[in-house]
């Protein structure tokens, strides 16, 4: 999630080494790995399943500082097998009101909704590919 929005050098030097990969869905591959670091930055949010922990999946979202900056993020994560679609939508539920509570107290206001944060330097071939 915090890979999304860190500076350029950052993350084009996470890009260009190599990469664990913890099971079959772990994304290894730059291009893939930018594509979701793209959409992050579009939507503020990502759901992973499976990827880090085969069994495990996590909801997460950025929290804003005042001048819209991404300074952190907040997560539920939990085992996939307890995962369905009540608690799927009240985790989204809790992870999005916690991140909106959390960034208004560090001064973010609803006013300046912009997900991208202005200082965010992307690349151009960021294209939205489905973190899901």
């Amino acid at each position: 999630m915090l890979l999304a929005y860190a500076p350029l050098e950052i993350r084009q030097k996470v890009l260009k080494a190599s990469m664990a990969s913890f099971n079959e869905r772990t994304v290894t591959d730059p291009v893939k790995l930018e594509n979701i670091l793209g959409q992050i930055v579009k939507t503020g949010e990502n759901e992973s399943c499976g990827d880090l922990d085969s069994g495990g999946y996590s909801i997460a979202a950025a929290i804003r500082d005042a001048n819209g900056e991404t300074t952190a993020a907040l997560s539920i994560a939990g085992y996939i097998a307890d995962l369905d679609e009540v608690r799927r939508a009240l985790h989204w539920k809790l992870v999005r009101e916690g991140t909106r509570e959390i960034s208004e107290h560090l001064g973010w206001s609803v006013a300046n909704r912009e997900y991208a944060s202005p200082k965010f330097n992307h690349s151009s071939s960021f294209m939205g590919l489905s973190p899901k």
